[in-house]
């Protein structure tokens, strides 16, 4: 019988119109797909769910809201849940299900991408009793003030990420967030239109562990930057505020928050010149080690700055599409970046003399060096690099699959 049950559950996942992700670890994973032909087997004999593997029981979930609640219902030792998919709406009686299952290990749940949460479904998570939950993702949901104040209520004593993306949250809403009693490590606020007002609330979160907050496609500018650098979150590491409005004045603001233990900072996709990378370089990071300034629109003559920063721990340095050239790579080299471990600079404007300065470089430690998609370079020029760096430099598009960077 569990041999027939397996083999009907892939069936099912074979079939499905839409993918699923998958774990080694005990996961559902949910997505619109077609109903199981042998639901009432299981409704009559539930306990047959517990004999199936996990890629089964992610066929299942995906395959119709009956069996997701029959799988809620009786497997208890579930540690991630994902239920996202294109226009999946989440019923507050399905959600009823989900949070009155006491799953002892559940550490993640996923209910992003156009869920849509009813009015009610929020409030009905929120008494959820999931001791273990550290992660959670709500992103897409078009979640606003109501939302917010039902959310804070959950008793989650070890939820370190949540990501709210992609929602409606103006000040009302964010002064709800806050107060959460939440030991947050991570935070995703993208794409929610912070304005000063949010972030005024926003710097009010009392988050002593907060590690990590990712703030893109916000439209950030000067003035909520001059907000953002009074917050006191004293073990923030990773900054990320790609996708927004920064200009010099920005940046120069920016190096004024006190942020010395920052080690992630991701300035890609925003309109960054000269003065913008004086200012960066003033920046008082001595413990930054990843830096990204992809599709920043930056020429070489523009990186004269970047060089003089002191980062003594610089490991890895993203200058993905600019139009950078050979001044650009003479200035990159005379950086004392000891540590540098990781240099990319795909897909920008990149010649022979550019390969060349770039060989007189003092990273000892460079592992990896992408030169991919620079129309002037061809495999040849590797010759031009120091015999110990051959291996690690990438320059033929043709070995190089060329995946745009979301930073």
């Amino acid at each position: 019988m569990a041999s027939l049950l397996q083999q009907s559950a892939v069936s099912v996942l074979r079939s499905r119109p839409t993918q699923a992700s998958h774990s080694k670890d005990s996961k559902i994973s949910s997505s619109p797909a077609a109903t199981s032909p042998f639901v009432d087997v299981l409704q009559t004999a539930p306990r047959l769910l517990q004999l199936l593997s996990t890629k089964a029981l992610s066929a299942l979930a995906s395959s119709s809201r009956q069996l997701r609640s029959l799988i809620h219902q009786h497997i208890t030792s579930i540690t991630i849940i994902e239920h996202n998919g294109y226009g999946t709406e989440y019923q507050v009686t399905e959600l009823e299900i989900l949070v009155q299952t006491r799953w002892p290990q559940l550490q993640k749940l996923n209910l992003k991408y156009r869920a849509r949460l009813e009015p009610g479904a929020v409030a009905q998570l929120a008494r959820a009793q999931w001791s273990t939950l550290v992660s959670l993702d709500l992103s897409r949901n078009s979640l606003g003030e109501a939302a917010m104040s039902q959310l804070v209520a959950g008793n989650w004593p070890v939820l370190k990420e949540i990501n709210l993306s992609h929602n409606k949250l103006d000040a009302a809403a964010v002064a709800w967030l806050i107060k959460g009693d939440w030991p947050l490590e991570s935070l995703e606020l993208s794409d929610i239109k912070l304005d000063v007002e949010a972030a005024e609330e926003l710097i009010k979160g009392d988050w002593q562990n907060l590690k990590r907050l990712k703030l893109q496609w916000n439209k950030i500018g000067v003035d909520v930057i001059s907000v953002l650098i009074k917050a006191c979150w004293p073990a923030l590491q990773s900054l990320d505020l790609a996708h927004n409005w920064l200009s010099a004045g920005a940046i120069a603001v920016l190096t004024q928050g006190n942020w010395s233990q920052l080690t992630t900072l991701v300035l890609s996709n925003n309109d960054l010149d000269e003065a913008a990378i004086r200012f960066l370089s003033e920046g008082q990071w001595p413990q930054l080690t990843s830096l990204y300034l992809n599709n920043c629109t930056l020429e070489g003559f523009e990186l004269e700055w970047l060089p003089r920063a002191y980062w003594p721990l610089l490991s890895m340095l993203s200058l993905l599409g600019n139009c950078l050239d050979a001044v650009g790579a003479m200035h990159l080299v005379s950086g004392n970046w000891p540590l540098l471990t990781e240099l990319d600079l795909m897909d920008n404007a990149l010649d022979e003399m550019a390969v060349r300065c770039l060989a007189d470089n003092n990273w000892p430690l460079l592992k990896t060096l992408d030169l991919t998609v620079n129309e002037e370079l061809d495999i040849s020029m590797l010759a031009l690099m120091h015999p110990q760096q051959q291996a690690i430099t990438h320059i033929d598009p043709s070995s190089h699959n060329y995946v745009p960077y979301m930073f």
